[in-house]
């Protein structure tokens, strides 16, 4: 199971809009980056299952998706 976002707030934006690399804070202030691939929920069922994985990605309120299942086979 899983709970993401598809959103990149402009704050977090390293480079442009349209790069898929973030930086966000922790409470302690470190900052550390990330790649933030925003998937509508069938492209990223797709994707997971080239990667071996049965995954049912299911939209929840706001950016947020639901992501339920596991390894194929």
């Amino acid at each position: 199971m899983f709970v993401d976002d598809g959103h990149r707030a402009c704050h977090e934006l390293v480079e442009d809009p349209g790069s898929s690399t973030i930086q966000r804070q922790v409470r302690d202030g470190r900052r550390f980056r990330a790649v933030k691939v925003a998937l509508e929920p069938r492209s990223l069922e797709r994707s997971l299952r080239e990667l071996g994985w049965v995954i049912e990605v299911k939209p929840l309120a706001g950016p947020f998706l639901l992501g339920l299942g596991g390894r194929a086979g």
